[in-house]
């Protein structure tokens, strides 16, 4: 059974900063996903009707290493959702293409099928590196670091000092920030505390 590769945190933030780099640094938010999927990796973006109930997934990376499949529904109903996979997607392309090259040549079926049949310690190391790159990549740190600090002026203009407001703060201020990034307002609260700019995290 092939291991994945141990990265630290900061590796897959500077893993998506690289890409962010490209697309020359200071794009969005929101972070043009669609376009670094389809431009700059040369991806194509295939929507299929009911793929969720199918696969049990949003969205899957073909074997073969040329587009990304997704849930139509999910596609043209839930924005945020739809772009958290097509980054978590990529996100395998640039961290796990040489494991993915290997699978897809042992003839197992596609790809995630055969890494889902592993060790489920192994499948998590894959999916949670997919997801903190995806985080990373969709909320970049000095563009949020911005839009919290304008978010804790506004709150400071109104007589809200978001530091004594602890956990309810961070809640209200992700759903606030999340509409800019066009993410879950959960992928803004854990970038918050990666970023370590919440109160509570100082």
């Amino acid at each position: 059974m092939p291991k994945v590769q141990f990265r630290s945190k900061e590796e897959l933030r500077e893993a998506a900063d690289r890409l962010l780099a490209d697309l020359g640094g200071a794009q969005g938010p929101p972070v043009p996903i669609e376009l670094l999927v389809e431009q700059t990796f040369g991806l194509d973006i295939v929507p299929i009707p009911g793929y969720l109930d199918h696969a049990r997934v949003d969205g899957a990376l073909s074997a073969d290493l040329t587009s990304i499949t997704v849930d139509q529904w999910v596609m043209e109903r839930r924005q945020n959702r739809y772009r958290f996979t097509l980054a978590h997607e990529l996100g395998h392309l640039v961290l796990h293409r040489p494991l993915i090259e290997s699978l897809a040549m042992s003839g197992t079926g596609t790809w995630k099928g055969a890494v889902q049949s592993w060790d489920a310690k192994q499948y998590s190391f894959l999916e949670r590196q997919a997801n903190a790159f995806a985080g990373y990549l969709l909320v970049p740190g000095a563009a949020l670091r911005r839009h919290y600090t304008s978010a804790a002026e506004r709150a400071r203009a109104h007589g809200i000092a978001l530091e004594e407001l602890g956990d309810y703060a961070a809640n209200q201020v992700a759903g606030f920030i999340a509409d800019a990034f066009q993410v879950s307002a959960k992928v803004i609260t854990i970038r918050l505390s990666e970023e370590g700019v919440l109160p509570s995290d100082r």
